[in-house]
C-alpha cells in the first residue's frame, strides 16, 4: 500500500467515493506530548486519520465533534494509503515535525482520556470514535513519556480497547506516517511494591516479574516514581529475570544517593512505580508498566492482580512477598456485597458488610470527625456509628425517604440505612470504601490545614456490560463471596434488587472457601448453593419463633446444586436459614418471604 502524507491544505484526489463507516480510522493520537524547552507540551497535540482503503473518500461534512473540534472544508478528500494530520498549534507542529498539518483544532485533547468521534454531519452518523484511556493496560509511556498511541498490528476490532493501540516506536510519533514496528520487547511487570516501611528493617522496594516463557535482559532500562519523567533509576548492567522469575531493587539502589538528581524515593502517602525499556543506544524503546498507587499502613506491600477479564488491579497484600509470587490481597474488614445501580423509582442502594467476627467503628478513634467514606457516592459515615460482627448496612440514594424505601423492600427497622446524595449511574462507575489514616502537613504546600489521607479497604469498578452481569431494570448485582477479592465481574452476579434479604453472618475455616452463591428461588421452591469444592452440606430453616420449618444433609459436588425445599404452604413471615459445609458457615435472614 502506497501511505501518502497528506498534511498541508490542498493535497486534493479528483476522483471521490462517499464516505461510510471504517473508510477512515484515527491510526496516531498525541494527547500528552513532551514539552519543548519553554514550550507547553499541549502545543504539539495531534490526531492523525487514515483511509486504509483503495478508492479515496470524500472529508466534506465531516468534522471531528468529541474532545477537540474541527470541520474538514467541502472540497477535502483523503486518498487510498494516505493521511490526514490535525494539530492543536500550526507553527509549534511545523517546528517539532518539519511539516505543516493539514489542519488546526480547536480545544486541548484530555491528558486523562476521553472520547475523540469523527462524525459525518450530513447525515448525522459516527464514522469513527474511540475513548482512549491512560492507566493500565493501556500504554503508558503515552501519557507524558513522549510517545503517541498508535494503531497496533491486533486481532481487536474495538478502538475502545486496549489491544487497539500500542505505544509508537519512537518519542514523538510519526504523524502523516506509518509508524514502524516496534521492537520485539518482552514485557516485563511492576509486581509488589513497599512504599510505608517505618521499621528500620525494611527498606521501600520494587518487585519486577517475567511472565515470559524464556529470561529477559532488562539492562539499561529504567525505573521511575514520576511516568511523566521516566529516565531515573537506570537498571544495572547484566540484570536478567529467568522465565516467570522475579527480582526486586529497593531504596539501597534507586534512592542511595540523595544529591543525585536522578534518584527518587517511594512517597508513604502515595506515588508511582513504573519501569521504562530502552535499547543499546540508550533511548526509550516504547515499552512502559506501571501503576499509582495510594495511602498503605507500614509493612503492607501493593501486589498486581489480574481479574479473570484480564484487568490489572494494584491492591494491598496479606503478606509482603518480595521475590517471590504475591499472596492474596486483603480483602474487608467492610466489603461492598450488592450494588443497585439500575432500580426502579430512584431507589439505588449499595449494601456494605463487616465480614470479620469484630465490631467495626467507620472513624478514627482519635478524631471522630474524621470518618470512613464511600468514594464515589459523596458519602461519610456519620460520627459514633457501629458496624457489628457479619453486620449488614445500607446506603441508600436521597432520591426517595428512608421509609419509603424500607417499604418498597420491605427492609426491617433492625437494618441500619443511611443515604447518600443522587443516584449511581446506569452505564457503571466507581464505588470504593476508604478509611482516614493519620493526619499530616505537606511541606509543598502552603497551607496551615492538615491533609487527611484515605487509605484504600475495599473497591468496585463496575459496568453494565459484558464481563459484568448486566443488570435490567430492577436488578442488582451481588457479590458470590464477600470473603475473597471482590473487583472482579466473575466475582458478581445479576439478581432482583432485594436488601430486605441480605441480612446475614457468613463465617469460614482460615483460608478455606467453599460456599461461593446461595440463593432461594421462590419461583422454584428450591436453595441454589454454587460450592467451590465438594463438601457436606447441612441446611435447617427456622420461622421467626425458632421452629425448623426443614432440614436437609447431604454430600455435594463442586458447582451449582438445587435442593427443592418444598416449603410452599407456609405462610409469609420472617424466615432463618442456617448453611454449614466442611468449611463455612452461614446464617442468612430472609424478612420478606412471600
Amino acid at each position: 500500500m502506497n501511505c501518502k502524507r497528506l498534511l498541508k491544505a490542498g493535497a486534493l484526489i479528483a476522483t471521490m467515493a462517499v464516505l461510510s463507516f471504517s473508510d477512515v480510522f484515527i491510526t496516531e493520537i498525541n494527547y500528552n506530548p513532551l514539552s519543548l524547552d519553554t514550550i507547553n507540551g499541549d502545543n504539539f497535540e495531534f490526531i492523525e486519520l487514515f483511509n486504509p482503503g483503495t478508492t479515496p473518500v470524500s472529508m466534506g461534512g465531516m468534522a471531528i465533534t468529541n474532545g477537540v473540534t474541527y470541520s474538514f472544508p467541502a472540497n477535502t478528500s483523503l486518498g487510498a494509503g494516505q493521511y490526514i494530520v490535525l494539530a492543536y498549534n500550526k507553527d509549534m507542529f511545523k517546528q517539532r515535525y518539519g511539516v505543516e498539518p493539514f489542519g488546526v483544532f480547536t480545544g486541548h485533547l484530555d491528558n486523562k482520556g476521553e472520547k475523540i468521534t469523527l462524525k459525518d454531519t450530513v447525515n448525522n452518523l459516527t464514522v469513527f470514535s474511540v475513548d482512549y484511556k491512560t492507566d493500565i493496560p493501556w500504554p503508558i509511556s503515552a501519557d507524558g513519556a513522549g510517545f503517541t498511541l498508535v494503531k497496533a498490528n491486533s486481532n481487536s476490532n474495538d478502538p475502545d480497547s486496549a489491544a487497539w493501540w500500542r505505544a509508537s516506536s519512537k518519542i514523538g510519533g510519526s504523524p502523516g506516517a506509518v509508524d514502524p514496528d516496534p521492537k520485539n520487547i518482552s514485557p516485563i511487570y511492576i509486581n509488589e511494591v513497599l512504599s510505608n516501611t517505618d521499621d528500620p528493617h525494611l527498606y521501600d522496594a520494587i518487585e519486577l516479574f517475567n511472565p515470559n516463557d524464556g529470561a529477559v535482559d532488562i539492562s539499561g532500562w529504567y525505573l521511575t516514581d514520576d511516568k511523566k519523567v521516566p529516565r531515573k533509576f537506570k537498571i544495572p548492567s547484566g540484570t536478567n529475570i529467568p522465565s516467570k522469575g522475579y527480582t526486586y531493587f529497593t531504596e539501597q539502589d534507586f534512592d542511595k544517593d540523595s544529591t543525585n538528581p536522578n534518584s527518587f524515593s517511594l512517597n508513604t502517602h502515595g506515588d508511582g512505580a513504573y519501569i521504562f525499556s530502552a535499547d543499546n543506544n540508550d533511548s526509550l524503546s516504547g515499552f512502559s508498566h506501571g501503576f499509582d498507587y495510594g495511602e498503605i499502613e507500614n509493612g503492607i506491600s501493593f501486589g498486581r492482580v489480574v481479574d479473570n477479564s484480564g484487568r490489572e488491579h494494584f491492591v494491598p497484600m496479606k503478606e509482603l512477598t518480595l521475590g517471590n509470587k504475591n499472596s492474596d490481597p486483603i480483602v474487608g474488614p467492610l466489603v461492598i456485597t450488592e450494588i443497585c445501580y439500575n432500580a426502579n423509582n430512584g431507589t439505588d442502594y449499595i449494601a456494605i458488610k463487616n465480614i470479620t467476627d469484630k465490631t467495626i467503628s467507620p472513624f478514627d478513634p482519635d478524631r471522630p470527625f474524621n470518618a470512613w467514606r464511600i468514594n464515589g457516592i459523596g458519602f461519610y459515615f456519620p460520627k459514633n456509628v457501629t458496624v457489628g460482627a457479619g453486620e449488614t448496612v445500607l446506603i441508600s440514594s436521597d432520591t426517595i425517604t428512608e421509609a419509603l424505601f424500607r417499604q418498597i423492600y420491605s427492609v426491617p427497622a433492625s437494618v441500619k440505612m443511611f443515604t447518600y446524595p443522587s443516584n449511581l449511574s446506569g452505564k457503571g462507575e466507581k464505588v470504593s470504601i476508604e478509611k482516614p489514616c493519620d493526619p499530616y502537613w505537606d511541606k509543598n504546600i502552603d497551607s496551615v490545614d492538615s491533609i487527611i489521607p484515605y487509605m484504600l479497604v475495599d473497591e468496585i469498578k463496575f459496568d453494565n456490560s459484558s464481563p459484568w452481569p448486566v443488570c435490567n431494570l430492577g436488578m442488582a448485582i451481588s457479590r458470590k463471596n464477600p470473603l475473597v477479592f471482590g473487583n472482579d465481574p466473575s466475582a458478581w452476579v445479576a439478581k432482583v434488587a432485594s436488601p430486605g434479604t441480605i441480612s446475614s453472618i457468613f463465617s469460614r475455616k482460615a483460608g478455606i472457601s467453599t460456599l461461593n452463591h446461595v440463593n432461594w428461588s421462590f419461583k422454584n421452591n428450591s436453595f441454589q448453593l454454587v460450592l467451590s469444592r465438594n463438601s457436606n452440606v447441612k441446611l435447617s430453616l427456622y420461622d421467626i419463633g425458632g421452629r425448623s420449618v426443614f432440614s436437609y444433609a447431604s454430600f455435594l459436588r463442586s458447582g451449582a446444586n438445587s435442593i427443592p425445599c418444598n416449603i410452599e404452604s407456609r405462610a409469609a413471615g420472617t424466615y432463618v436459614l442456617k448453611i454449614q459445609t466442611d468449611s463455612d458457615q452461614m446464617q442468612i435472614k430472609f424478612p420478606n418471604y412471600k
